[in-house]
């Protein structure tokens, strides 16, 4: 079984750092295609998507990929479990939707290649 790990990057710069970062926030090896859907616009549609989609499998860990500080986490009848980051380099945030679990808090330090769930 499979899960859907939507991680939405907002802004062009924040989605450039994250294709050069050494840590991705699931291993690329640990499942074919990890990367369902591309950072751009959508050809059915006029709406942009501002990140990357990425699959893993259930119980894999999932990684934090800058340092940053846990905005807010919950559930939400169409995110299921997720955690935001935010990144204290200008104002940017990391998504993560459809998680399994997660292990962090509001306001806790995050640092880059540290577990989220």
């Amino acid at each position: 079984m499979k899960r859907l790990l939507c991680l939405l990057i907002f802004l062009n710069i924040v989605s450039l750092r994250i294709s050069r970062a050494e840590v991705w926030p699931v291993s690329a090896t640990s499942t074919p295609d990890v990367i369902t859907s591309c950072f751009g616009p959508r050809n059915w549609s006029t709406w942009f998507h501002h990140g990357f989609d990425l699959r893993a499998q259930i119980s894999l860990p999932v990684y934090n990929v800058k340092y940053g500080h846990v905005f807010a986490v919950g559930w939400s009848s169409t995110l299921g479990n997720y955690v935001i980051v935010w990144h204290d380099y200008g104002g940017h945030y990391t998504w993560f939707y459809h998680l399994e679990d997660y292990i962090v808090e509001p306001d806790e330090e995050v640092f880059e290649g540290e577990w989220v769930i």
